[in-house]
C-alpha cells in the first residue's frame, strides 16, 4: 500500500505487516513495526484539524525540537488476515512492543479486506472485501 499523506509524508503499508511513514527524501519519519495484525491491505486517516494547526497527539514526547516530534491523525490498518487495527499515532512513541500493537477494532470477517475509508467526522469506517461484502461501523463501540 502506497498513499501520499497530506503533511509532506509518503506512507507506506507492507506485506510484513509494517506501516512507514517517509518524507519526500525518503528518510524515515516514523514506524509501525509491532502491530501483528498480517499483510497491511489499506490505511485510512482520521480527519486533521479543521483549523490548519499542526496534529498534536495526545502523550506525545518532546524530540530534540518541535519539528523533530511525530504528528499524524489516528489511521485505521485493514489486514490480509481480515482484521481492522485502529493505531494511534501516540503509539511510536511506546517503549514496549505490546503497547504498540494498535487496537483490534474489527474481526470475523469472512474474507481480507479490501478496503478501508474512515468518514471525515464520524468514528464510523466503510470497508470492503473480497468476497464482495461493504460494511459500515462506528469503530468507537
Amino acid at each position: 500500500v502506497l498513499q501520499v499523506h497530506e503533511k509532506a509524508r509518503v506512507v507506506i503499508g507492507t506485506a510484513d505487516g509494517a506501516v512507514r511513514f517517509y518524507d519526500y527524501q525518503f528518510r524515515v519519519q516514523a514506524w509501525f513495526e509491532d502491530l501483528l495484525a498480517g499483510s497491511v491491505k489499506s490505511i485510512s486517516f482520521e480527519k486533521s484539524n479543521d483549523d490548519g494547526e499542526d496534529y498534536e497527539p495526545a502523550g506525545a514526547s518532546s524530540g530534540v525540537g518541535v519539528e523533530d516530534d511525530f504528528k499524524c491523525p489516528n489511521f485505521l490498518v485493514s489486514t490480509g488476515s481480515a482484521l481492522v487495527v485502529l493505531v494511534e499515532s501516540r503509539l511510536f512513541y511506546e517503549l514496549s512492543p505490546d503497547n504498540r500493537r494498535g487496537r483490534l477494532v474489527l474481526q470475523g470477517l469472512d474474507s481480507p479486506v479490501h478496503g478501508l475509508c474512515c468518514h471525515p467526522q464520524l468514528p464510523l469506517v466503510a470497508v470492503c472485501g473480497y468476497s464482495g461484502f461493504l460494511h459500515m461501523w462506528n469503530y468507537n463501540t
